[in-house]
């Protein structure tokens, strides 16, 4: 089976469906085609992304209420990876933006805390713990890779040891 051909017409829109596939709601606040989603395992927030117009938000599914929003720009020199992850229990937010790694408190999206550069996320199970593997210059024959793991509870970095041959892309915790 081959995967869908890329849409032609992508959608500026955030439509929520139910379980059938019936729209419940249409956001509409992206002014570029969204690229990037995640909704929180209790299904009250959502997060997107439009690459070509830097735009972030975060949503709350109920209403469509934006309660956080950037514009930010990342260094055109800079590849980054578009990732955002809730974590298990749904109390944060690790998302991408303008190339930096930043970490939200759920729901009151306060100011997040950056953690670093684009990076790849993985919680643990209990949400109390997050790695972080971040790089720059990745276009380069040796690339400066790092993975970090942080205490959520405390806000602390436990430790940060580099990669080898890059992103792991298999992190546990």
């Amino acid at each position: 089976m081959a995967p869908d051909p890329p849409d032609p017409n992508p959608s500026t829109d955030v439509t929520i469906r139910d379980a059938a596939g019936t729209v419940i709601r249409v956001f509409k606040k992206h002014t570029k085609p969204i690229i990037e989603s995640s909704i929180s395992p209790d299904g009250r927030w959502v997060y997107t992304y439009s690459q070509k117009g830097n735009e972030y938000f975060l949503w709350e599914a109920d209403s469509g209420d934006v309660r956080w929003s950037s514009q930010k720009t990342a260094d055109p020199a800079y590849i980054g990876y578009v990732i955002a992850r809730f974590s298990p229990d749904g109390r944060w937010l690790a998302a991408n933006v303008g190339g930096e790694a930043k970490l939200f408190s759920v729901p009151d999206f306060q100011e997040p805390v950056t953690l670093g550069k684009d990076a790849l996320f993985f919680f643990s199970p209990d949400s109390r713990r997050l790695i972080c593997e971040e790089g720059n210059d990745l276009n380069t024959a040796n690339p400066k890779l790092k993975a970090t793991l942080w205490d959520l509870e405390t806000g602390q970095r436990i430790r940060s040891n580099p990669t080898r041959n890059g992103f792991s892309r298999s992190s546990k915790i």
